[in-house]
């Protein structure tokens, strides 16, 4: 058992912006249910509206375009190309230190959003890392790769297989947005929410950024080996299976427990990780003490360069 008394550290400020319908419904549960202070921003699918809010508080304001933006022939960037929008845009992003777009990249229109959005907020310096469902399609991955320093890609066919932190009712909602909301919460908590070890975002941008394509898993068990089995979970969910012969260049983990959670659990559950990403592998990790998961133990994983 760990002495749970949380170190002081820096806040980061972090938005949260969702682009089409996934990212509106990711931005809405994180308004009612975020434990973590975050800014948030949702457009609609055609992008003819932005909505501004922030967690722990009411929508703070609600902007609607001009109907020019949505006549154009790709409304996307029409609605950038306006200096004014664009400005709104700069000025709400600014001062940020980690910025997430979460889109399901149903449409061009959300893919030009996306990949705009992300531009203007690399721009400004803050990290901008992209979650999207998992696609087969190289050209799209590569497009978003240019335009980000990070594309986290998550599965829905995980969904009906895994435990997540976050609240029950996004088990209720659609498996994208389970998955997606579940990769935020695992990448802010370990960031911003006072825990035992934090990652700071020198940490956060060596891990994830530059190394490509990365993939996201999470499991979670009980009991006295249940930290190594929600690891080999979560690596086996993001797509390094035990024994498998597929190599990662680097893994971020978030493992949160109850008191039941020592020293050796964690050391066991983090050689786990090691020996599935591979003996090279930069392995960066938080840790978060929360009693209300009971005796559950939650590993989440986001795994970036993979090779086979």
């Amino acid at each position: 058992m760990f002495d749970t008394e949380v170190p002081e550290f820096p806040e980061a400020r972090i938005q949260v912006v969702g682009v089409g319908a996934l990212g509106r419904s990711v931005v809405d549960f994180l308004e009612a249910h975020a434990q973590v202070e975050l800014s948030l921003i949702a457009c609609d699918q055609d992008l003819s509206d932005l909505s501004f809010g922030v967690t722990k508080g009411g929508l703070a304001s609600h902007v609607t375009s001009s109907p020019s933006h949505q006549q154009s022939g790709d409304a996307a960037w029409g609605w950038l190309s306006s200096a004014h929008d664009r400005e709104a845009l700069v000025q709400r992003l600014s001062a940020t230190d980690l910025v997430f777009v979460v889109t399901d990249l149903a449409s061009p229109h959300d893919r030009a959003a996306t990949r705009a959005i992300s531009q203007i907020a690399r721009e400004i310096n803050a990290m901008t890392i992209i979650i999207a469902p998992d696609s087969p399609e190289s050209d799209a991955h590569a497009a978003l790769l240019e335009a980000a320093d990070s594309v986290i890609f998550v599965s829905r066919e995980q969904a009906a297989k895994a435990e997540s932190v976050a609240a029950d009712n996004i088990r209720a909602s659609s498996p994208d947005t389970y998955m997606a909301t579940s990769a935020v919460l695992s990448i802010a908590n370990s960031v911003a929410f006072p825990g035992l070890v934090n990652v700071d975002l020198d940490e956060l941008r060596n891990a994830l950024a530059g190394t490509g394509p990365a993939h996201f898993g999470m499991g979670s068990a009980t009991g006295h080996d249940g930290a190594n089995l929600a690891a080999k979970q979560a690596m086996a969910r993001a797509g390094v299976g035990e024994g498998a012969s597929t190599r990662a260049a680097g893994v971020l983990v978030n493992v949160t427990a109850g008191d039941a959670l020592g020293l050796s659990e964690l050391n066991d559950a983090i050689s786990s990780i090691q020996d599935a990403a591979g003996e090279d592998a930069n392995i960066v990790y938080g840790v978060i003490i929360d009693d209300s998961v009971g005796a559950a133990f939650h590993v989440s994983v986001v795994v970036t360069g993979l090779a086979r």
